[in-house]
């Protein structure tokens, strides 16, 4: 004689939530035409924290920060290390969001997206501002 198992199935309540801004994929590029300088240059913050510790050449050219304070973070250790190396940090711009940061558009590219898509940011020129990406035209 063959058993047969059954199992019920519990009930469940299954939420579903919508995908925010925050759940993006993370950016891998941003579209050089839209900066003064090239080559643009991403890199992370935990790369620019790396560096910054072990007194090494920063790797890129910018970098985008998860929150206004981890924007502070970069400032403050850069000025207490001394560090005048030319560096723009970006903070993807959220509804209703205020900063200090100038505001820009510009056209990123995220995760594995064959297509550019403008995106707002606030941006931050640190360090030799001069050499600091800005950007390449004004805004509309």
């Amino acid at each position: 004689m063959h058993r047969r198992d059954t199992f019920q199935k519990p009930e469940t309540n299954k939420t579903f939530v919508s995908k925010e801004k925050d759940d993006q994929p993370p950016i891998v590029s941003f579209t050089e035409g839209d900066w003064n300088l090239t080559p643009v240059k991403t890199t992370t913050t935990k790369a620019v924290f790396t560096a910054l510790s072990e007194s090494q050449k920063l790797q890129g050219n910018i970098v985008v920060a998860k929150d206004r304070d981890q924007v502070q973070e970069l400032q403050d250790m850069r000025k207490s290390l001394n560090c005048n190396e030319a560096l723009t940090v970006v903070l993807q711009k959220k509804e209703g969001m205020n900063c200090d940061g100038e505001n820009i558009r510009v056209t990123v590219k995220r995760g594995r997206s064959l297509h550019p898509k403008l995106e707002a940011f606030f941006a931050w020129r640190l360090g030799e501002t001069s050499f600091a990406l800005g950007l390449n035209k004004p805004n509309p």
